[in-house]
């Protein structure tokens, strides 16, 4: 269910991390596991300053009949340096609304047992609308490996890119670009350790 971008930071950290000298025997762990049944969106870019840097993204996962949403945010002030707000997990399945060519996002994150919150907080009111730039679309079977890191996909996956308009944190958005689409694949990254 993840997205290009999203797909593509896994294996930048994989790489980056291998680099580092973090991975080895002592680090490896039980394979992670992601299925993307439904639709997702992503956003990143600057507010109407040029200042506040954000990137949102949100997805549907789990099964048809029990399905779940899943959410992350960073927001980060470029002139200042430093980071302003973060939040990743589980939210109520209602917060994101897709649609064939637009989403929407809507809620106001807030600490719970499936979120974690760091800093600022307040409301996230994204719309996301395809513009017809671009347009990717995936279906089969994917494999790569990084240093004892091996990430597998299977299924199929769109992706459109999109403007965006809203607030993220009550930070108005003036330069977000955007992209939205579907997934319904499997998604695995196991650790291999050294060998």
């Amino acid at each position: 269910m993840t997205s290009m971008l999203t797909r593509n930071a896994h294996r930048i950290l994989a790489v980056t991390m291998c680099v580092s000298g973090i991975t080895g025997a002592a680090f490896a762990e039980p394979p992670t596991k992601v299925k993307g049944n439904g639709g997702y969106l992503a956003a990143s870019g600057y507010d109407t300053s040029g200042c506040i840097w954000s990137y949102v993204y949100a997805g549907r996962g789990g099964t048809t009949a029990a399905p779940q949403t899943w959410m992350n945010y960073d927001v980060y002030d470029v002139c200042a340096g430093q980071w302003l707000a973060s939040g990743w997990g589980i939210i109520p399945n209602t917060a994101l609304k897709i649609g064939n060519k637009t989403a929407t996002l809507v809620l106001t994150p807030s600490a719970s047992a499936n979120f974690s919150v760091q800093g600022e907080t307040g409301p996230i009111q994204i719309k996301v609308t395809a513009d017809g730039l671009f347009s990717y679309s995936y279906s089969g079977h994917t494999r790569s490996e990084y240093a004892g890191h091996v990430y597998q996909s299977h299924g199929s996956w769109t992706e459109r890119s999109a403007t965006v308009t809203g607030t993220v944190v009550g930070f108005a958005q003036g330069g977000m670009r955007g992209s939205l689409g579907e997934g319904r694949d499997r998604y695995m990254e196991f650790d291999r350790g050294s060998n």
